[in-house]
């Protein structure tokens, strides 16, 4: 009788493929910490799944837990170096993880790995910008679906009116005293007014919607907000600023980039 065999025979199957699944996992773990998977690390770790208890649908599983391990580790500074990206990749061709899995990190590292370029000083990405016009010498650097928010009136209501206290003075005469007349009051929010799309360019900003469009140069351009999901900015040729909000976290800190090295460079 094997090792295993003897050990299946201790424990019994489930509790047999829960130490094996531990062990594969902190074996795996331990041997990608420094970002690359040794020839002689992986044979050891195939060898070990083709004398396991483990299925294939275990053993796939498990690699693409620790492969998300990599990737997660890789991205919490948000900010993927060329060397990194070339690792999570790799490894995931020696683990032969799902594609499914490959096309999560790819989604994942897409904007780290270019804010990081933009920040070491690499040329600012070159699109084709939707519904645009580019002017002579122009070049879009960034195209991305947004909604125009405006701050506009969102409801009415009356309040303020009151009857007062009427005292009489002689017979058919009154004096009134606190009466007051009551008056509309306008309640105002932020409201989308457009989709479409922010477009950044060498030379200005510009909301390209399907019901409003603006274009702000950058020489106009006196302040600029970045939030969580968007930004608002504001134009000497406009009283009210422009709210843009975008449908991910990562859009808000690209703009930013994009825009000091734009007005920096």
């Amino acid at each position: 009788m094997g090792f295993l065999d003897k050990i299946k025979q201790s424990f019994g199957t489930g509790k047999l493929k829960k130490e094996q699944t531990d062990r594969l996992q902190e074996s795996l773990s331990t041997a990608i910490l420094d970002g690359k998977l040794a020839d002689k690390e992986l044979y050891y770790i195939n060898s070990f799944f083709a004398d396991s208890a483990l299925s294939i649908e275990d053993f796939q599983k498990l690699k693409s837990g620790v492969f998300v391990q990599v990737v997660q580790k890789a991205i919490a500074d948000k900010r993927v170096t060329d060397q990194e990206k070339e690792s999570i990749f790799t490894i995931a061709r020696q683990l032969d993880v799902l594609p499914e899995c490959v096309e999560w990190a790819r989604q994942q590292i897409q904007y780290y790995s270019l804010f990081y370029y933009i920040e070491s000083g690499g040329t600012l990405p070159i699109g084709t910008p939707q519904n645009l016009i580019l002017q002579k010498g122009e070049n879009c650097n960034l195209c991305i679906p947004a909604i125009l928010l405006e701050e506009r009136v969102v409801s009415r209501q009356y309040s303020g009116g009151s009857q007062g206290i009427s005292i009489p003075i002689v017979k058919g005469i009154r004096y009134s005293v606190g009466k007051q007349r009551g008056s509309m009051q306008s309640i105002s929010g932020i409201v989308p007014v457009s989709e479409g799309y922010f477009i950044i360019t060498n030379k200005r900003l510009v909301f390209s919607g399907n019901k409003k469009s603006t274009s702000t140069a950058f020489n106009k351009l006196i302040d600029l907000q970045l939030f969580n999901d968007g930004l608002k900015y504001s134009s000497t040729s406009r009283q009210k600023p422009f709210i843009v909000r975008f449908t991910k976290v990562e859009e808000s800190e690209m703009c930013g980039l994009i825009i000091s090295r734009l007005l920096n460079d």
